[in-house]
């Protein structure tokens, strides 16, 4: 009687681990992040060459993005990216956006709050003269888009890896010219994004 009083709780344990915890289940390896869901937009300074080969010289102007996606494994999230960028000079207008497969990674050199995003995608440009003004740069295309970018994100409302954060981001969107599209436009973004994560 006094074996099976020790027995009892031992045995209801075990079955309690293992409905927790069943054997051969694998290890959840994603991210603690979990799902995102982020957008912002910030001042653009860009440069571009139109199809006669003519270099714009700098304009400036405004741009932004929406993304998406989630922390597929630790430090490590893949998603999706809707933005652009435009501006003017005093001659014409420039423009370029498009949707962009993009990988955001942490590389944790002392901080959780840095970030780098890589991300490539396709979509379209031009450059628009002003009616008045004769030999303005002038051009239109599309085509593959590349984007380089850091920001650092700052956690105010509690753990780094779930919820709201604010971040300062320095972003390069580039369109290249190719032998179909000879108009090449640059755009370089300095903004504040806020992006969500769920957390797991």
């Amino acid at each position: 009687m006094k074996n099976t009083r020790v027995a009892l709780p031992a045995l209801i344990a075990s079955t309690l681990a293992l409905a927790a915890h069943p054997a051969g289940a694998a290890e959840d390896t994603r991210g603690k992040r979990g799902w995102y869901i982020g957008g912002g937009g910030g001042a653009v300074l860009g440069t571009g060459v139109d199809d006669q080969g003519r270099d714009t010289g700098t304009y400036v102007g405004s741009g932004g993005q929406f993304r998406f996606g989630e922390e597929v494994i630790d430090r490590l999230t893949l998603g999706l990216e809707f933005g652009g960028a435009g501006g003017s000079a005093d001659d014409f207008a420039a423009g370029l956006g498009g949707f962009f497969l993009q990988a955001t990674y942490r590389p944790g050199w002392g901080t959780e709050g840095l970030v780098a995003l890589l991300g490539t995608g396709v979509g379209g440009g031009s450059l628009t003269p002003e009616k008045s003004v004769k030999g303005a740069p002038d051009g239109a295309g599309g085509g593959a888009l590349f984007q380089l970018g850091l920001s650092y994100e700052l956690d105010f409302f509690g753990a780094p890896d779930e919820g709201v954060a604010f971040a300062p981001f320095v972003r390069w969107h580039f369109m290249p010219s190719t032998p179909d599209n000879a108009v090449q436009l640059s755009a370089f973004t300095l903004g504040l994004e806020v992006p969500f994560y769920a957390g797991r």
